[in-house]
């Protein structure tokens, strides 16, 4: 997942496991300690179903970590905070 530094951000998640809970949380590195976005654990969804979780602005670039919070140790992955690539040109 990748997203600009410095905007708000949304993430549609769309859950295909049939009748399994999973959710997406966004942390500042993999000790899942320090959440940036914070969907409550009640706000997971059971398969098959949609939803959209809105992130606030990150003001730094990095690499962050994402996971869900219900399968913390299979499924998880990097989340890109970046600068916008310029269209180009200036001096």
């Amino acid at each position: 997942l990748a997203v600009p530094v410095g905007e708000p951000y949304t993430i549609e998640f769309n859950n295909q496991d049939p009748g399994q809970i999973h959710n997406v949380n966004v942390y500042t590195d993999q000790t899942a300690s320090e959440s940036l976005l914070q969907p409550p654990l009640e706000g997971g969804i059971t398969g098959p179903d949609s939803t959209t979780y809105q992130g606030d602005p990150i003001e730094e670039p990095g690499t962050l970590f994402f996971q869900c919070d219900y399968h913390a140790t299979s499924m998880t992955g990097t989340f890109v905070v970046a600068e916008a690539q310029g269209g180009g040109g200036g001096s």
